[in-house]
């Protein structure tokens, strides 16, 4: 219980941390503006996690997904997403849900964070290779892909130019 804990705060810390000095990068990095007449003081946080799977009756990214927010209301306006777990679905549904809610508040999201089940541990990805290669796991339409292009016109690799680790080392966790 202790290190589930733990895992909880690092994620909300992480996360508040970011939103607090990413709000403007995020935009610029996607184009993402405040719709006209977006009022609000507290900065928007939308999460991301997934539905069950593989024949599972939940999916650990919806409990990590909801750990998080509860930490974050108290200084945050914080959403939660589910996606579904099918490749060529769930980017899509990302988008319109997360336009959605900007729509909804009428301002943009500071920060959006995708939790995803995979581990025990928390790890920062700060680099997208433009590779999909899951050749031991199926969707949720049974779509295996082996290391299969996603953008066709895309880069073979994009990095996040947000100073990701000095943010995340800068944290004093105890």
């Amino acid at each position: 219980m202790q290190v589930r804990r733990k895992n909880q705060m690092l994620i909300g810390l992480l996360i508040m941390a970011l939103a607090m000095g990413a709000g403007g990068f995020v935009r610029r990095f996607f184009g993402s503006r405040a719709p006209v007449g977006s009022t609000g003081s507290q900065k928007l946080v939308v999460l991301t996690h997934f539905d069950p799977f593989g024949g599972a009756s939940s999916n650990a990214s919806k409990a990590a997904a909801h750990a998080a927010a509860s930490l974050l209301k108290t200084d945050f306006e914080v959403r939660v997403l589910e996606l579904p777990t099918v490749y060529d679905v769930a980017t899509a549904e990302a988008r319109e849900g997360i336009a959605r809610t900007e729509k909804e508040l009428g301002r943009a999201a500071s920060v959006v964070v995708s939790v995803g089940e995979g581990g025990c541990d928390l790890r920062l990805e700060t680099q997208a290779h433009n590779r999909d290669s899951t050749p031991s796991l199926a969707d949720n339409r049974g779509v295996i892909r082996d290391r299969s292009k996603i953008e066709q016109d895309g880069p073979e690799e994009v990095s996040m130019p947000f100073p990701v680790k000095s943010t995340l080392g800068s944290l004093e966790l105890s």
